[in-house]
């Protein structure tokens, strides 16, 4: 098989790592999420945080999370 190589193909919006908008939030921003994705924003949240020294808290009776500082 032989492939074609392009150029100038966007790559998709929901390709990539960042699949939660912690880098667009200001301290007392929030965003809601599903229920079954919980651990996942809590975990993604606690890895960004300690990257880049920024604190979240999720509340997962309220399926939110903000960012505290």
């Amino acid at each position: 098989m032989t492939y074609k190589i392009e150029s100038g193909v966007p790559l998709p919006a929901s390709i990539g790592r960042r699949k939660y908008p912690f880098d667009g939030m200001g301290i007392g921003d929030s965003f809601a999420f599903d229920a079954d994705v919980c651990a996942k924003v809590r975990a993604a949240a606690d890895a960004y945080g300690r990257k880049y020294g920024m604190k979240f808290t999720v509340a997962k009776a309220a399926l939110r999370c903000w960012r505290v500082s």
